[in-house]
């Protein structure tokens, strides 16, 4: 897990989140954008680019008998699929990592520091469930 420095700046502030079992442990890891599975307590990650989401996972271990915090507004860490800006607003990629948005997809959150390698993470403001349409 490359670039997890990103915890000595941030996140900070207060934050809401919401307890959701995961729909599956596989792939499930800190920073990646969930939405809900098979009901409105079960936690699933955002698989198709662009869709509004739950939030971003908190955890760094996920097991299948424990709820997984989700942070749905305020500062997290995320991980990255693209080179990304600090300002940059973000949207989803198929495997749940956050990406720079283009119209019309759903900006899930604001980039708060950069990096240019896919797979790394960085501080950013989580907009809230759902994120808001790119304008």
């Amino acid at each position: 897990m490359a670039n997890i420095n990103v915890e000595l700046k941030g996140p900070q502030g207060p934050q809401i989140k919401e307890s959701l079992l995961p729909a599956a442990v596989a792939g499930f890891q800190r920073g990646l954008a969930v939405v809900y599975g098979t009901d409105e307590y079960h936690a699933a990650l955002a698989t198709t680019a662009g869709e509004p989401c739950v939030g971003l996972i908190e955890e760094d271990a996920v097991s299948a008998q424990n709820p997984i915090s989700v942070i749905e507004h305020g500062q997290a860490v995320a991980q990255i699929g693209a080179a990304v800006t600090p300002l940059q607003k973000l949207t989803t990629n198929a495997a749940g990592q956050l990406i720079p948005a283009v119209t019309p997809q759903h900006v899930i959150a604001v980039a708060l520091s950069g990096n240019p390698n896919a797979g790394d993470y960085i501080t950013v403001f989580v907009c809230g469930p759902g994120g808001q349409a790119f304008n």
